[in-house]
């Protein structure tokens, strides 16, 4: 047998079970019915709903206000980035000089050939 099997009753007996939400609604009912009057019970706290747009547009200018309030520093930082491209390109401007100076001697050219064919 299985467990399926093993657990599963033959026997359903309805009776077993109380079927609360009709009960409850045969009382409001009876109670209209006798001329009760029926209140509403107490609803829990509202959630609270948040607008998208007017929450993106808060960050959006907040955003905004930071990046202002530090002009000088974001400015000094995209100075500094062409130095060191203008560093960079005479490092490399400076090797190849060098390279094509030695491939003007007749005695470093073969050095330099193996070189520059190990390096790219």
């Amino acid at each position: 047998m299985t467990l399926i099997d093993e657990t599963t009753s033959d026997d359903f007996d309805l009776a077993a079970y109380k079927d609360q939400y009709t009960e409850k609604l045969t009382q409001l009912i009876e109670a209209k019915v006798n001329g009760q009057e029926i209140v509403e019970a107490p609803s829990l706290e509202a959630p609270s709903v948040i607008n998208l747009m007017d929450a993106l547009k808060a960050s959006v200018q907040k955003a905004q206000d930071s990046s202002s309030a530090k002009p000088a520093a974001a400015a000094s930082r995209k100075k500094a980035a062409p130095k060191k491209a203008a560093a960079k390109k005479e490092s490399v401007a400076k090797t190849k000089k060098a390279l094509a100076e030695e491939l003007a001697s007749p005695g470093k050219r073969k050095k330099a050939m193996k070189r520059k064919t190990k390096t790219g």
